[in-house]
């Protein structure tokens, strides 16, 4: 009796075992990293597809991983999805908040006259430096955006335009601690950016806050007090710890299984 109950265990495990590592899996596996990195950057040019989620039930290899495995892998994407579902709603309200408050303290105009001072500034102060560098220290501890380079003459590039950091939705999910981080990068000849696009009024200076006489700090806090007022932003502070969680427990399980596709309590689930 022992004999055939062990050679059915063995046939069981190991029968179709590479086939669903495969098919199956390893596809899971792959794509709960792009979700986590998706969930942690929060920004609207990283969305997380979930199609090999999709693909998987649509070719019906889903259903031959044990059920409450389905289950847990289906709510995760469902609830990673109405998550995603909270950074549009939230966009807006910055985008609304913020250039309501740039259009108080600066204009088009001013924008225009602005950036062509700040240009002939980091030109003057490039064409003093021996050599050539390509090099933005923005990108090493912090997201921002490089300052523009002169290449007419391409034997001798240079930085030619303003850049400057990023205040991104992590940014307002960790505020104050992130204006700690961001107000030494933004600097006199910089711009501090608060939407994808590169318009002036999702931008400030630091000129701007010279003239109406005001700090950084005095310029974000009633956009982040909005923010603290709104559902989607709430909602994303309190479930996206949560979910990340959640993807670090199950992609623990995925790889588990990686290991073993097969095991005989399946049968059982």
């Amino acid at each position: 009796m022992f004999i055939p109950s062990f050679g059915f265990f063995l046939t069981y495990k190991y029968s179709g075992a590479e086939d669903l590592r495969n098919k199956v899996y390893s596809p899971l596996n792959a794509d709960l990293d792009k979700m986590q990195a998706s969930i942690s950057a929060n920004n609207m040019g990283n969305f997380f597809s979930g199609n090999v989620l999709t693909s998987l039930k649509q070719s019906g290899d889903f259903s031959r991983i044990p059920k409450s495995l389905q289950r847990e892998i289906s709510t995760l994407y469902d609830d990673e999805g109405q998550l995603q579902g909270n950074i549009g709603p939230i966009v807006e309200l910055v985008e609304r908040e913020i250039s309501q408050r740039v259009e108080a303290v600066r204009s088009e105009r001013g924008d225009r006259e602005w950036s062509l001072e700040a240009s002939a500034r980091i030109r003057a102060q490039e064409e003093q430096k021996p050599g050539i560098s390509s090099f933005s220290s923005f990108t090493t501890s912090h997201s921002a955006r490089s300052r523009a380079i002169d290449v007419r003459d391409p034997s001798h590039p240079v930085f030619a335009g303003a850049g400057g950091p990023e205040f991104e939705i992590n940014d307002w999910l960790t505020y104050p601690e992130s204006l700690k981080k961001v107000d030494p990068l933004f600097g006199d000849d910089d711009y501090l950016y608060f939407d994808a696009r590169d318009v002036w009024y999702y931008q400030i200076t630091r000129s701007d806050l010279s003239k109406k006489a005001t700090t950084l700090k005095d310029f974000l806090e009633p956009v982040h007090v909005a923010l603290m007022k709104d559902a989607d932003f709430k909602n994303l502070q309190t479930r996206e710890p949560e979910i990340l969680q959640r993807i670090v427990a199950l992609k623990t399980k995925i790889a588990e299984r990686m290991e073993s596709p097969k095991r005989l309590s399946d049968l059982f689930d």
